[in-house]
């Protein structure tokens, strides 16, 4: 057994297993007001939008000149400087999908549709003759066919105009697209990877190159340079993009947990010449790379040590007035056109420009612990 002990955040105990990597935590930094003063007197501004009975977000779409926010109640159009709600949810949103004119939307009844100019929603019937399943996640891949993972049905792909079974495992729990053209389902017994026209699957049993420290895969996340990050049951393994592009040998790069056991993930994103910022329950979490690549991840298979590497930071960005003061830690990150960063909690949204929140970032480091 090996003891981890971080100062002043936490302290946990575990067995160690090739895999796992205490990624610690170092410092704090908090924005109080619109305008930050930074150590040299720089001022970082963000934008604030206060959202009110909105639910958790689910994900936020940037459509010509237009801006959708979809969230657990219903879905939400910028005007001007408010989000006004165009649909609303007769049951809890577990997913969505922006499609041309349409959003599909996931619920635990059943696939919708709903029109983007009128929001009407249709239902869409999957090949069941009893009620419809709960619907988990909805996915394009790049040749433009949709897929749904039915929580305890398995995924369907569209096909012909009707929806058709490709994979009969289950509980679907996540499901993602990355650009090679693969398609990734998270399950119970393991991930899923549909390239080439056949099924992979990466497991806790599994050889080189397809295992991973656990079979729950619980979430799936692109980030936006297009690393595939598999939060697992136990533990947290990423399937880097350049990597993908070629056979690697050794095993694929996974740690423990992102900042301390049982932490959740909610959102991730990758800021140029800085790393990766984590929206967790812990608040955000920035992960700076290494030249240009991320820090190494992985043990050796033959240690049985615990490595005590302090490589996270602690970000708690609250907001500029009392509604955003009180809110959550930020559930989802989105980078936009024209360099904005988007912040979200179920209370508020902060938009900063990628040059300001790149000096938050960096004063921030600039704090020795």
């Amino acid at each position: 057994m090996a003891t981890i002990s971080i100062p002043s955040f936490y302290h946990a105990t575990f067995s160690a297993y090739r895999f796992t990597l205490l990624l610690g935590l170092i410092c704090f930094f908090e924005i109080l007001s619109l305008s930050v003063c930074g150590q040299r007197g720089e001022k970082i501004k963000a934008n604030y939008y206060t959202l009110e009975n909105t639910g958790n977000p689910i994900d936020l779409y940037f459509s010509a000149k237009k801006t959708f926010l979809i969230t657990t109640n219903g879905i939400y159009e910028r005007e001007e400087k408010k989000f006004l709600k165009k649909y609303t949810a007769r049951g809890a949103i577990i997913c969505a999908l922006e499609d041309d004119s349409v959003f599909w939307i996931g619920t635990p009844t059943g696939l919708l549709r709903v029109n983007k100019k009128t929001f009407k929603s249709t239902p869409v019937q999957l090949p069941f003759d009893d009620r419809q399943p709960q619907i988990t996640t909805i996915l394009k891949d790049y040749a433009g066919t949709i897929w749904v993972g039915a929580e305890a049905y398995g995924v369907y792909k569209l096909q012909k105009g009707t929806f058709e079974k490709v994979l009969g495992v289950f509980p679907v729990n996540a499901g993602a697209v990355t650009s090679d053209s693969s398609v990734w389902i998270g399950t119970n017994t393991g991930l899923h990877q549909w390239k080439n026209n056949q099924w992979v699957r990466y497991n806790e049993e599994g050889v080189t190159n397809f295992e991973i420290p656990d079979n729950v895969v619980d979430k799936l996340k692109v980030d936006n340079k297009n690393n595939l990050w598999a939060v697992l049951s136990e533990g947290v393994t990423v399937f880097e993009a350049k990597s993908r592009a070629f056979t690697q040998e050794g095993h694929i790069p996974a740690v423990k947990f992102i900042g301390k056991p049982n932490n959740t993930i909610y959102s991730i994103i990758y800021v140029e010449n800085q790393g990766y910022v984590f929206a967790t329950a812990m608040g955000l979490l920035l992960l700076p790379e290494n030249k240009g690549q991320l820090p190494p991840l992985e043990q050796s298979s033959t240690s049985d040590i615990v490595a005590d590497n302090q490589l996270l930071y602690s970000i708690k960005m609250p907001g500029s007035n009392s509604a955003l003061n009180s809110s959550a830690h930020p559930l989802l990150l989105k980078t936009a056109k024209r360099s904005k960063i988007w912040l979200i909690d179920n209370q508020g949204i902060q938009v900063f420009t990628n040059k300001d929140f790149i000096k938050v970032l960096q004063e921030f480091k600039k704090i020795k612990p």
